[in-house]
């Protein structure tokens, strides 16, 4: 009874905020120098929406950046780190969000809120460099909707990915299937933000800092980041050479632990695990940034996330882990496996092991084919990511900020 009771008041709040936005938007004046941020669906402080407001509010002062959140421990966070941000069905967030010039999303366009406020620009920073085929490409029924539903969208102003004023892509290989996944021809090619901590001197810094938290000292990092299944209501990833003594053996006589990362949608299913040596770890519901783990990991292996494609920065080894049929029975991708893979598919713990070894061994092995892919999925290797959309916004026609160059 009191959950049902918590959860009508829960709504009831939220239906008077989104109400609230919209009278508020007809009258409120539009801020062009206010940016405001969100990621994953408003629940988490993360992604290519976290890097770039960092990197607005440490190096462009003429920009007041402030994260909107649907959750307070979130917004708690990141004021104890010195930022603004504040809880979205609030009375300060909802006018932050209707004076707003423009807002950042990085997983929906309703990152921030479920209404758009109609002076406000969407800019999508999207979360990955896409493999799997997403949106309106993985849900195609979801272009064609219902007269009553169109109308209802357009009644209450929930933003939708043909209603972003401009999408950020890595090349023209990704324009090309990102312009069919969200209906849309607006794209510029300026790179992720969360990627130029890849390019930095700190590399070597951030892995020592990880390696000390994890307590692994020296020893190198086999890290296993693999994607969801079914956007998290399949069945988990398991944690590899769990129940593998040998290459747990192995993995020790080569100065080695194997940690296993699952994405961050199957959460609700992990189940902590670390053996008595600490060789093979379950590590996904610790606090660690996703890139910085990258700078730490001295061998990747994933299965068809988007995280190897960030990883290539660094020209580290890569490995395949295909245990399941994942692009018939899951999410069917856009690429063939030959042509964006540069590293052994594996099919079993046994291959994995072997190819773990090599890798450490020799780490330059598929060094060319890693740099080919790379090559193919950016335009931009530089690690100035964040100021390229810093520019490709502040520039755009009638919103031209004093001093700001085009990207």
């Amino acid at each position: 009874m009191n959950a049902g009771i918590s959860d009508t008041a829960c709504l009831a709040r939220k239906i008077y905020f989104l109400m609230v936005s919209k009278v508020l938007g007809l009258f409120i004046p539009t801020n062009q120098n206010k940016w405001i941020f969100g990621s994953e669906m408003g629940h988490s402080y993360s992604s290519n929406s976290k890097y770039l407001f960092n990197f607005i509010r440490q190096e462009k002062k003429d920009i007041r950046a402030i994260w909107i959140s649907k959750r307070r421990s979130v917004a708690r966070k990141i004021l104890e780190e010195g930022g603004e941000a504040c809880f979205n069905f609030s009375h300060k967030g909802v006018f932050h969000c209707v004076s707003a010039g423009t807002y950042f999303c990085s997983t929906d366009p309703s990152d921030i809120m479920l209404v758009r406020v109609r002076t406000c620009r969407i800019i999508n920073l999207w979360h990955s460099v896409t493999i799997k085929k997403v949106v309106y490409d993985r849900w195609p029924e979801r272009v064609e909707i219902s007269s009553w539903r169109r109308a209802l969208r357009s009644l209450m102003g929930r933003p939708t990915f043909e209603d972003v004023d401009l999408h950020i892509a890595t090349s023209e290989s990704q324009i090309k299937v990102l312009s069919s996944a969200f209906n849309s021809s607006k794209f510029a090619i300026c790179g992720q933000p969360r990627e130029d901590v890849l390019f930095t001197g700190d590399v070597s810094v951030i892995a020592q800092r990880i390696k000390l938290y994890l307590e692994i000292g020296n020893k190198k990092l086999v890290l296993y980041m693999p994607t969801h299944r079914d956007y998290g209501n399949g069945r988990i990833c398991p944690t590899i050479f769990r129940d593998n003594a040998e290459a747990k053996e192995i993995l020790e006589r080569h100065n080695a632990v194997a940690f296993t990362k699952n994405h961050i949608n199957m959460q609700k299913k992990v189940r902590p695990y670390i053996d008595r040596r600490g060789t093979v770890r379950e590590i996904t519901l610790l606090p660690i940034d996703t890139q910085e783990l990258l700078c730490a990991a001295d061998v990747l292996i994933t299965d068809y996330s988007s995280c190897y494609v960030e990883y290539l920065h660094l020209n580290r080894p890569v490995i395949f882990y295909h245990y399941d049929n994942y692009t018939t029975e899951d999410n069917a991708v856009y690429f063939r496996e030959k042509d964006i893979m540069p590293g052994p598919i594996v099919r079993n713990e046994e291959e994995l092991l072997n190819a773990i070894i090599a890798a450490l061994g020799t780490p330059f092995l598929y060094s060319a084919t890693r740099k080919k892919v790379r090559d193919f999925f950016y335009k931009h290797q530089d690690g100035n990511s964040s100021d390229r959309v810093y520019r490709q916004v502040a520039c755009q026609e009638g919103t031209l900020l004093p001093g700001v160059k085009p990207a």
